[in-house]
């Protein structure tokens, strides 16, 4: 036996009375994910942690589903996926999804341009990152 619900619609719904998977999804809080992301790798934590800064409730599937790639490719093949979606700014989970399913996350990033004063009002281009 559990509570009535108070609204039309609404659904009151025991943890007890759930299967084991969905438990374990709704343990996956915000604080969980972030944890579990940097366990993965910095460039995981940084993505995760860009993901849930703002609305981390509205986003936390997206979240979860990010997380769950390490199980289908392997924590090291997402942080390298990761790592390229933040370089080309591609913050959502399709974005991550392709970079594995594409491969792409084994190829090397492109190389930045950094701008590093010379003298006084002159600027020398400068290459750091990637293959260097």
């Amino acid at each position: 036996m559990h509570l009535r619900a108070l609204r039309k619609g609404e659904r009151v719904t025991l943890q007890d009375h759930l299967p084991p998977e969905k438990v374990a999804y709704i343990m996956q809080a915000p604080s969980w994910c972030r944890e579990r992301a940097k366990q993965i790798g910095e460039n995981t934590g940084s993505f995760i942690e860009i993901l849930l800064s703002d609305r981390p409730l509205n986003r936390l599937r997206t979240a979860q589903g990010v997380l769950r790639l390490a199980h289908k490719y392997g924590p090291r093949r997402l942080e390298n996926a990761c790592e390229r979606a933040l370089f080309y700014n591609e913050l959502h989970y399709g974005a991550v999804k392709r970079i594995l399913e594409k491969g792409l996350d084994k190829e090397n990033l492109p190389e930045r341009a950094v701008s590093i004063p010379s003298s006084p009002g002159r600027f020398v281009r400068s290459w750091i990152g990637g293959a260097g």
